[in-house]
């Protein structure tokens, strides 16, 4: 059988949730909208859109979302410029490892694609990956399975054939909907009851991970 695993990118690549979540917090203090961890935490997996609606529904219509967004992204990007992409533990070892073994290689996340292409070339990770699919590329976000049944698109594989790794309940959700099997390392987010249920796995890092796949394929 044919090898495919699928990363969600932020909190599961790239460990840039913290990051993204320090950002906001600094927009927050700066225009005194409170503690916006609990907010930021349930926009974790999805677009910039459905973050906008969660951010609007707390704050109300008039929100200036996107004023305090291009904020948050400007604090976020001189993180990055400072101190360049921070890969998730193990990352590395794990993408060689698929690498020796043939697997194909895919991103599947809410980011944009143009985002997604210009960190995996900032972190020097590009070449790993066959495909890399963005949000923007359909229509619907995680929860929904879209961004995954892209990937499979693309690289033109079964679902069911793919393991999914994922940090956050929408990227769950998405594998679980898609029919493939579901791999969970917890970021900033603890596994509740349902990510226990429609997980194949929960493991604590991406080292982990390789030694499940040594061992389930035998290598």
């Amino acid at each position: 059988m044919e090898k495919t695993v699928i990363f969600d990118w932020d909190g599961t690549v790239a460990d840039t949730e913290t990051l993204i979540l320090q950002s906001w917090i600094e927009v927050g203090e700066k225009h005194g909208l409170g503690d916006l961890r609990d907010l930021c935490y349930r926009c974790i997996g999805t677009t910039n859109l459905a973050t906008r609606k969660i951010f609007c529904d707390k704050y109300g219509a008039d929100f200036p979302y996107d004023e305090y967004n291009k904020e948050m992204l400007i604090n976020f990007n001189n993180k990055l410029n400072k101190d360049g992409i921070p890969l998730k533990k193990g990352l590395l070892e794990l993408l060689q490892f698929l690498k020796e073994n043939n697997c194909n290689i895919a991103v599947a996340s809410s980011t944009k694609i143009e985002i997604l292409e210009e960190e995996a070339n900032m972190a020097g990770i590009r070449d790993y990956f066959q495909v890399i699919a963005g949000g923007d590329m359909v229509q619907k976000s995680k929860p929904e399975p879209d961004i995954f049944l892209k990937a499979c698109e693309m690289l033109q594989v079964s679902a069911g054939d793919c393991y999914v790794l994922e940090d956050s309940l929408n990227g769950m959700r998405a594998a679980h909907r898609a029919g493939m099997k579901p791999i969970m390392v917890p970021d900033l987010i603890k596994p509740n009851d349902e990510m226990i249920k429609i997980s194949l796995k929960i493991f604590p890092s991406l080292i982990q991970v390789r030694e499940y796949f040594q061992e389930a394929w035998s290598v």
